[in-house]
């Protein structure tokens, strides 16, 4: 079977952060990521699964600081999976104490022909120190 990239399948881009003194526990009992060792600015793939092991929701997602991540999140066809963070995050959130917000997204692109381009010092979202 021949499988053809439809870029139309990734849907939009939706960026997600998520703060609150309870926010660093939550992420590290509900994701697949080892939260507490991901460093600050750092990035990883992750994801939420089911009690019996399945994908529920997929993300990269940045530690800014201690408590307060960003999320970058393809919204699929019809905005499947963007759907499925929230209503992940909906489903496990109790009495935590944090705050999920979306923000615009808007993501630049850079072409160079320098093998090695200079990386600038800044946040996901585009927000200098």
């Amino acid at each position: 079977m021949i499988y053809q990239f439809n870029p139309k399948s990734l849907g939009p881009i939706h960026w997600f952060e998520m703060t609150g003194a309870d926010s660093s526990d939550f992420l590290q009992r509900l994701s697949t990521l080892h939260i507490t060792e991901l460093p600050t600015r750092g990035g990883s793939p992750g994801f939420f699964l089911n009690a019996h092991g399945r994908i529920q929701s997929w993300f990269y997602i940045w530690k800014q600081e201690k408590n307060h991540f960003g999320f970058e999140i393809l919204g699929g066809v019809d905005d499947f999976w963007k759907k499925a963070f929230i209503e992940t995050v909906e489903h496990y959130h109790f009495s935590e104490d944090f705050q999920l917000k979306e923000f615009p997204f808007h993501p630049v692109w850079l072409f160079t022909d320098d093998p090695q381009p200079p990386i600038p010092d800044a946040l996901p979202h585009g927000d200098q120190d």
